[in-house]
């Protein structure tokens, strides 16, 4: 009966240790992001090929640091990740498979057709996203274009939905981004995450 208890509690202890690990330093953090697949979807289309990441919040408050040092103060860390605990961001990327494909051009009727994709893509690329928790869908608060890098040939897009309406659903409920392709040919693309992949990254360890 003893032996049967120590394999028990042997069980549990490994069951709760297979999960993703607290805290990370920044070395280990970054293994953690290009090696986690659960928050990086791929699609490859006839014209592009698209991926979206799920940036986490640790990540956000990174880069914001990394661009003023006054947010190395303990205070200013906690009001960054307030602030982006509020919210789901995501990174998609466009990328054209042929060489002689231009994104902005591609399939353009000419300079008017042009002005107005690049003009859609800067100030109104929200109607392009849209998340689906449960039975609700949810659009974007704020939507980021980029540009167009023609030496890697890409499109990046930042989006980001609010997290409420996620909250109340179990850890193994899917959440589904949705991209409409209006210009380059591949439709509507669906990927879907798991909520448990998006709320229970680890921190980051800053200092």
């Amino acid at each position: 009966m003893r032996r049967m208890n120590i394999v028990l509690m042997a069980a549990i202890l490994l069951a709760c240790n297979s999960g993703e690990p607290d805290e990370l330093r920044w070395d280990d953090y970054r293994t953690w992001l290009s090696d986690n697949d659960a928050i990086k979807k791929d699609k490859k289309g006839k014209f592009v090929d698209i991926s979206t990441v799920f940036v986490p919040v640790d990540l956000l408050i990174y880069r914001d640091m990394a661009t003023d040092e006054s947010y190395y103060e303990g205070p200013a860390i906690d009001s960054l990740r307030v602030k982006y605990e509020e919210s789901l961001t995501f990174e998609v990327s466009i990328v054209a498979n042929d060489a002689a494909i231009n994104l902005l051009w591609f399939n353009a009727n000419g300079y008017p057709e042009y002005q107005a994709r690049v003009n859609h893509l800067s100030f109104h690329s929200e109607d392009l996203f849209q998340l689906t928790a449960g039975e609700e869908d949810i659009h974007p608060v704020l939507t980021h274009f980029e540009g167009y890098n023609e030496l890697s040939n890409k499109i990046v897009f930042h989006v980001v939905f609010e997290n409420s309406p996620i909250e109340n659903l179990d850890s193994d409920a899917a959440i589904r981004l949705t991209f409409e392709d209006m210009y380059w040919g591949s439709g509507t693309n669906h990927f879907t995450y798991m909520k448990k992949d998006l709320t229970e990254t680890p921190k980051l360890i800053f200092g």
